[in-house]
Formats: structure tokens, C-alpha cells, sequence
């Protein structure tokens, strides 16, 4: 995951897609999906090899002056077709015609390779099940494909990844050492993400593989959530498919505490809504940011592994802005990037507040004295960001539901996920006392 943010922006790789395996070095899988787009829909942008050149944007003239007043949601606000921008189009053109994401390169497998076959099914089945929740819960679906590494070695699983970066992309630096830090620590579990690949490790389990892998969906599943939250976030806001380099990526994906913070609050919803289990009430979030020596606005980059605390911090802020606005505005942020927006402005038009203003409210309601049961509240908890006396009202109060009245909800397995009961406390190997492995340095 984005634990150390380097890694990813340090991959620079494109993914192959459908590409030929002939296709020029200089072609790029997205301008070739939107070449396949155009042809589908009767223009001709020329062969699909993958290059941006005068009869490729002709042909995307033509079909937008033929298709504009057409246009809807993400669709109408993408900026003219270019190489940078080819990964969006290619991802929302099926908007038109439903056949069109036939086109894309998610359409393929995932790369995935893992040390047995009993950890490649259950690593499958968590992917699976994570992306076709994120369809059905906020539309959201990849242009690109991506490529997963699994094992429970570190020397294993750095064979392996480099195999899956064979598969999925270009180039890009040499994921070894991160393997080695990441998985040789004696943590039970841990995870990076990559602009479009992940690697996941555990420690060797004991007994039969089998039943350890049953019970290993608790923190397996989430984990895999996590991380494709960070693939979406890259591919979003352009960074995927950048050719810039890592300081002007970083700059691209926004503030460290937006990245890390959305990532934990999306597997947390992904955990209760698939996985039955119950995400932590705002209540703890706080109590547990309170230890962070560090003001919100200071996360917004970070040249170390950030400690619990301060992920709790991010995982707090982010939570406020998910109860007020919604755990699907949170994409906005990362789409407004992705059209070229900077951070300031991207952050305004997804939630109606300046950025630095919100981490401002933040941390004057984290410290504010007196009861905490409010937070359980996610139209209190608006209306006390309201009442701090900084001169900018920040989120409108929604309709009243608490936070209890959503827990006891029904909520809707997907296929194949676990038929788990909702504990009545934060999972274990989550609570105040640990720190999840994948979460360590």
C-alpha cells in the first residue's frame, strides 16, 4: 500500500493491456483502447498501435462533435484527448456504447502469481470480490489491468514479482529491497501497491495451508481492498500513466493524508458491507489520532513511514469528509486531478471547502475538550465542524441517520464473500492495542 508513497511513483511502467506483442516501445495501452473505441464506433483513427498522432484525434474530433451533447457524468468534463489523458477516455467512452469496455485492458485476467495454488484462488477470489464491490457500490471500474504477487517468503515472492512486472508493465525501479523490509520483519502480513501492481506476503503458516488461507480472509480481503483503492487513486488522477517524473506524480496524487486516509476508509466500508465486520466508530478514530505529534496540514507528504498514529489522524479526516459527503465523493477528489486540476482546487470542487481550511477544522474539533458520543452522529458531527469558530461554513449537515441506525441496516453479501457476523468491537489484530502488520515500517 501507499505505507511508503516512493514505491509508486517510482513505478513507471505502462501495462501492456491488448496491445500486440509487436507494438512500437513508444506505443501506450490507453491511446491503443481509445483507437479500438473510435473504430467501434465508425471513425477511424487509423491502426490501433498505440500512438497519438493527427488521425487519432481527428477521428476523437469527430466522434465528440457527433456524440457531445450526448455526454454524462465523468464523460462531460474530460479535457481533450491527448496521450496523458487517452487512460480516462478509455475508461469512460463505454458511457456511449456499452460494448466499448470490451476494449479495455481490464478486461483481461489479472496478472497474478503466488507461491502455491491454494494462495493464488483465495488472493483471486479477495481480487474478485473487491472489484466488483467497488462497481456496484460506486461505479467504479479500471482502464487498466493489473498484476498481483503473493507469497508467504520474501525470496519467493521477489522472483515472483518481478515475473508479474513482466507481465503488467514496461519497467520501473527494482521492487526487491521494499520486498525485503516489507516482508522479512517478522510482521505477520504486509502489502504495497504500485501505480498498477501489488504485492502482498505473509509469514509461513502453520499447520495445513488450507485452513490457514479460510482464516486468513479477515485481514486478506481487506488488504487487497486497500491496495486497489491506491491502484484507483493512481490511475485516476493521471499518475498511472504519466511519463513525468516522481516529484511531479507525487504532486499528482494529492496529499498523503487523502491517499492513505481514503484507502483505510474504503476498506473499512469494504469490511463491514462484504465481510460483516463492523468498521471503528469515529469515537476511537479520534482517541487514537490524539497521540499524533503532527498537525494534519504537515501529512500532506511525508519523507518516512508515517506511524499509527498519524495513519489514524488521515484515517479520521477522511472519515468526516466519507460521513458528510458520502464514501463515493471521495473518487472526486482524485478525478478532479486527473483533469488537471491542482490539489487546492480539486479539493474545493469535491467537497466545497479549501483544503486548508479543512485541516485546520479538523484538528481544532480533534482537540476540542468534552464528551465524544457526538461523533457517532454524522449530521452532529457536521454541525459541531460548523460551530468551530473558523470564518468558513465546511459541510452542510445531510439528513439525519446515525452511524448506529447504518449498523443495524442489513447489508448485502457478494458472491463469494464470507458469511462472517458482525463483531461487536473492532476486529481483533485492528484494535487500540496493535498495530496492523501491513501498517508497519
Amino acid at each position: 500500500m501507499f505505507r511508503n508513497f516512493r514505491p509508486l511513483v517510482q513505478a513507471l511502467g505502462l501495462a501492456l493491456g491488448l496491445t500486440v506483442l509487436t507494438a512500437p516501445a513508444s506505443a501506450d495501452p490507453f491511446v491503443a483502447c481509445v483507437q479500438r473505441q473510435l473504430a467501434e464506433l465508425g471513425y477511424d483513427p487509423g491502426p490501433a498501435d498505440g500512438v497519438m498522432g493527427r488521425r487519432t484525434r481527428a477521428a476523437w474530433r469527430v466522434m465528440k462533435d457527433a456524440h457531445e451533447s450526448s455526454f454524462s457524468g465523468y464523460l462531460r468534463d474530460l479535457p481533450e484527448l491527448s496521450r496523458g489523458n487517452a487512460i480516462h477516455w478509455c475508461r469512460e467512452l463505454p458511457a456511449i456504447r456499452a460494448e466499448l469496455a470490451a476494449m479495455r485492458p481490464s478486461v483481461g485476467e489479472v496478472k497474478l502469481r503466488a507461491n502455491s495454488e491454494q494462495a493464488e484462488t483465495e488472493v483471486r477470489q479477495a481480487y474478485n470480490s473487491v472489484r466488483e464491490f467497488l462497481l456496484q457500490e460506486f461505479g467504479l471500474v479500471l482502464a487498466g489491468n493489473i498484476g498481483i504477487a503473493a507469497a508467504d517468503d520474501w525470496k519467493v515472492l521477489q522472483v515472483l514479482a518481478h515475473r508479474v512486472k513482466a507481465d503488467i508493465t514496461a519497467g520501473g525501479s527494482s521492487p526487491d529491497a521494499k520486498i525485503r523490509t516489507r516482508c522479512d520483519n517478522g510482521d505477520a502480513y504486509g502489502a504495497t501497491a504500485y501505480q498498477d501492481w501489488i504485492f502482498i506476503c505473509w509469514r509461513k503458516p502453520e499447520g495445513a495451508e488450507r485452513d490457514w488461507l479460510d482464516s486468513a480472509r479477515k485481514w486478506l480481503w481487506p488488504v487487497v481492498a486497500h491496495e486497489y483503492v491506491h491502484i484507483a487513486q493512481a490511475e485516476l488522477s493521471g499518475t498511472r500513466s504519466t511519463l513525468k517524473g516522481s516529484d511531479a506524480q507525487r504532486r499528482l496524487m494529492g496529499p498523503l493524508w487523502m491517499i492513505e486516509g481514503t484507502a483505510q476508509v474504503l476498506e473499512a466500508h469494504y469490511s463491514e458491507t462484504a465481510l460483516r465486520v463492523r468498521r471503528p466508530y469515529l469515537s476511537y478514530l479520534r482517541i487514537r489520532a490524539l497521540k499524533s505529534k503532527r498537525e494534519l496540514r504537515e501529512l500532506r507528504r511525508s519523507d518516512r513511514t508515517m506511524p499509527r498514529e498519524e495513519y489514524d489522524l488521515s484515517h479520521f479526516a477522511v472519515r468526516i469528509l466519507a460521513e458528510a459527503r458520502g464514501n463515493g465523493t471521495l473518487f472526486s477528489f482524485w478525478r478532479n486531478l486527473g483533469n488537471g486540476l491542482p490539489w487546492e482546487q480539486a479539493f474545493y470542487e469535491s467537497f466545497g471547502v479549501e483544503l486548508v481550511d479543512y485541516e485546520a477544522k479538523v484538528m481544532e474539533l480533534l482537540k476540542r475538550p468534552g464528551d465524544t458520543r457526538h461523533l457517532l452522529e454524522a449530521d452532529d458531527f457536521a454541525e459541531a465542524l460548523n460551530n468551530i469558530r473558523v470564518p468558513v461554513k465546511i459541510i452542510p449537515a445531510l439528513p439525519p441517520q446515525s452511524f448506529s441506525q447504518t449498523l443495524n441496516t442489513p447489508l448485502p453479501v457478494l458472491p463469494g464473500a464470507l458469511p462472517v457476523r458482525r463483531s461487536k468491537s473492532f476486529p481483533k489484530g485492528l484494535d487500540e492495542n496493535r498495530k496492523p502488520p501491513w501498517q508497519s515500517p
